[in-house]
């Protein structure tokens, strides 16, 4: 009969002690990570068990005990000690590899939305003779043209009689669609590194740079600029959103700009709802000309979808030139002039959507950008009201929120026309001017905000809200409805984080089991 020694047992170490002679306890530093199995499906690691009593005799080795099991001679079955690894936050390596997707994916899905339906266009009407011998690679390069011009880009059109025509007008709507798109990217994978923003930018210059190469052209010094601008925006959004941008200072004059930048911004959005809301009202109060319009150019299914769709895109442009006329300038369409003193005749391209243009004639006169300043007024109360008690920080941000609104408008009014206008073939002043533009748009605010201050200080000094409830009762409802409103803000773009961030918890879930069960 063959005897079975028994294991040797785990070795003593004596507890130190201090020269007093008492025990000195120590935390273990032992880890054991959460939610690590072994083969058998078993949490792996060892607990562990230390008596802390102060006893300088006290030598007994440390209980350990086996999740996975004992033998029958008291060992314990697949044990494994796990080290404890520290990363230093903000690690360039696995950072780097993110930012490189971030950039990619943005400009490559946008770039997407143009040009599969260009190329899905040319396989439905690949038998028409009108195309020649023209391929699905000519497609794509078409398709690349039309979304560069979002970015500033000249695309140039061959018609079927061989007339070379260039198009020089950007379609906002794609200029949003790839900025948003890089900033969500970029939110998305959660940078800290400096590097990694800058890796970020760089691939979506590479895609763009990609975007030229299969297009055949070379990008001229404005759609150079637009495209610098556009990332740089993107990315420092993105940076933004996903709290990687470090922390100003806890200055007055910088709380004062930043609360003119973002006053800037809500005024932004509501001079964009301006433009927007005339752009629909102007259509659903033409509609029976513009549906006769499409109609008229007989157009099949897939026909009618990309020009519906390319509509669409140029919705921005078309508020853009809206917002153009509440502020003053206006815009023209070739020798068509429409301002505020009315509207010209003459030829207008063939698209359905501007048959909504009001018909020739008088128009209403200058009278119409008091609108935009009650508008500009309404909107910077609350940022009046918050700094009143200290005119010079609130004339700073009265000022940087005029400046923001001047410029960003201005350069929109430029990408939708330019200086000397755009052109769509034979018409060669299309939109319009930049630079009156963004004057007369910092004139909307800086008026606002001076009828702004008036009202505030106006209604302090002469206690209206005392004398008149009701007015205190509307402007605590006004507050109310900002603040749901801004919950409600926060409560979807949480919405959206949790959401990815459990779809990406899941999927690495799922590969875990399958690579435990492997």
């Amino acid at each position: 009969m063959v005897v079975m020694s028994r294991p040797a047992a785990p070795r003593l170490t004596p507890r130190p002690t201090s020269s007093r002679g008492t025990a000195i306890t120590t935390r273990p530093r032992t880890v054991v990570r959460q939610g690590e199995r072994d083969r058998g499906g078993n949490a792996a690691g060892w607990d562990v068990a230390v008596d802390h009593a102060p006893d300088e005799t006290d030598t007994r080795a440390l209980e350990l005990a086996s999740p996975g099991g004992v033998s029958d001679h008291g060992g314990g079955r697949r044990w494994a000690v796990v080290e404890p690894v520290t990363r230093a936050p903000g690690v360039l390596r696995p950072q780097a590899l993110r930012a490189l997707r971030a950039g990619l994916e943005a400009v490559i899905l946008s770039w997407l939305l143009v040009t599969v339906p260009v190329v899905a266009a040319y396989v439905a009407t690949v038998s028409s003779p009108a195309l020649g011998e023209a391929s699905w690679l000519d497609a794509a390069r078409s398709g690349s043209a039309g979304w560069l011009l979002g970015l500033g880009q000249e695309m140039t059109v061959v018609a079927a009689d061989g007339t070379v025509t260039s198009v020089t007008l950007a379609p906002l709507a794609l200029t949003l669609l790839t900025a948003l798109a890089l900033a969500g990217s970029v939110r998305r994978a959660r940078l800290t590194h400096p590097v990694a923003f800058l890796v970020a930018a760089a691939a979506a210059g590479v895609a763009v740079s990609g975007a030229y190469t299969l297009a055949e052209t070379s990008p001229t010094p404005r759609a150079v600029v637009t495209t610098l601008v556009l990332i740089a925006v993107a990315v420092t959004l993105g940076a933004h959103r996903s709290g990687a941008l470090p922390q100003l200072p806890d200055h007055p004059w910088v709380a004062a700009g930043v609360a003119g930048a973002r006053a800037g911004a809500r005024l932004l959005v509501a001079f964009a709802a301006l433009g927007a809301v005339t752009v629909l009202a102007l259509v659903l109060v033409r509609a029976a000309a513009v549906v006769e319009l499409q109609r008229a150019l007989g157009p099949d299914a897939l026909s009618t979808v990309v020009l519906v769709v390319a509509q669409l895109l140029a919705l921005p442009t078309l508020a853009v030139w809206a917002l153009a006329w509440w502020l003053g300038p206006g815009f023209s369409i070739g020798l068509v002039e429409v301002t505020t003193s009315g509207v010209g005749q003459g030829p207008l391209p063939v698209v359905p959507v501007l048959a909504a243009l009001p018909q020739p004639g008088d128009g209403p006169g200058p009278g119409v950008v008091v609108l935009a300043v009650v508008i500009a007024a309404v909107v910077l109360v609350p940022v009046v009201r918050r700094l009143a008690a200290d005119p010079w920080h609130l004339v700073a941000a009265l000022a940087v929120a005029t400046g923001v609104t001047g410029l960003v408008v201005g350069v929109a009014g430029g990408l939708s026309g330019g200086v000397d206008g755009a052109a769509i073939g034979p018409l060669t002043a299309v939109g319009t001017a930049a630079l009156p533009l963004g004057v007369a748009a910092a004139g909307a605010a800086a008026g606002g905000g001076a009828i702004a201050w008036l009202l505030v200080w106006g209604a302090a000094r002469l206690d209206l809200a005392e004398r008149y409830p009701v007015l205190r009762s509307v402007a605590e409802r006004a507050a109310d409805a900002r603040e749901r409103a801004g919950r409600v803000l926060g409560r979807l773009g949480r919405a959206g984080r949790t959401g990815s961030s459990g779809a990406r918890g899941l999927l690495s879930r799922r590969g875990r089991r399958r690579t435990g069960s492997r």
